[in-house]
């Protein structure tokens, strides 16, 4: 669940510099030149975090797409099995599966 925990925190950065992006009490202190930097190295983090987040939304929708292949794969090999199975079961005599079991 590493992905969750990384799109959660991303998201929790972006959101955390939208809210803080607009008056914060510490840019009226600061000189206009602090402010440009401080806001550059904020854009950048959300950049980053916004970049984080679609790799990882393509890796889990990779993820996912790879998940559904193996569960039909999955199914598809148990309904072979079954029907192997009846088809043993069927030739067999009552004594051998007997023995058997």
């Amino acid at each position: 669940m590493d992905v969750i925990h990384e799109c959660t925190r991303n998201e929790a950065i972006i959101e955390h510099h939208e809210s803080n992006k607009e008056n914060s009490p510490r840019n009226n202190k600061k000189s206009s030149d602090e402010t440009i930097v401080d806001t550059n190295a904020s854009d950048n983090a959300v950049q980053r975090a916004r970049a984080e987040l679609r790799v990882i939304e393509q890796e889990r929708s990779k993820l996912e797409k790879q998940r559904k292949t193996q569960l039909k794969d999955f199914e598809t090999s148990k309904t072979d099995a079954r029907r192997l199975l009846d088809k043993v079961t069927k030739k067999m005599t009552s004594i051998e599966q007997r023995e058997l079991l």
